[in-house]
């Protein structure tokens, strides 16, 4: 079973056998940032006004990926949830 939910939401079973696989973190920021910059003001309108949104607006990336890859380390995750915390 692939999941992308966290330990605590599984069921644990002593006799199961669990694999846990976790991404290299430049490979995780190098594809949103992908998805980030290739979406458009529709996405951006419908996470924006979401009712119920915690948090600053999410706007379009920073141009420059150097510059993008160094902020979401330097604010863990940013700009949606940490790499760090499960």
């Amino acid at each position: 079973m692939k999941t992308h939910l966290p330990l605590d939401a599984l069921v644990f079973d002593p006799q199961a056998k669990y694999i846990y696989i976790g991404r290299d973190g430049r490979d995780v920021v190098w594809s949103f940032y992908n998805h980030h910059r290739s979406a458009n003001a529709l996405f951006y309108q419908v996470i924006n006004d979401s009712p119920g949104r915690i948090g600053p607006a999410l706007d379009p990336p920073d141009p420059d990926i150097r510059n993008y890859f160094l902020t979401w380390l330097a604010r863990d995750g940013f700009p949606l949830w940490s790499y760090w915390e499960g």
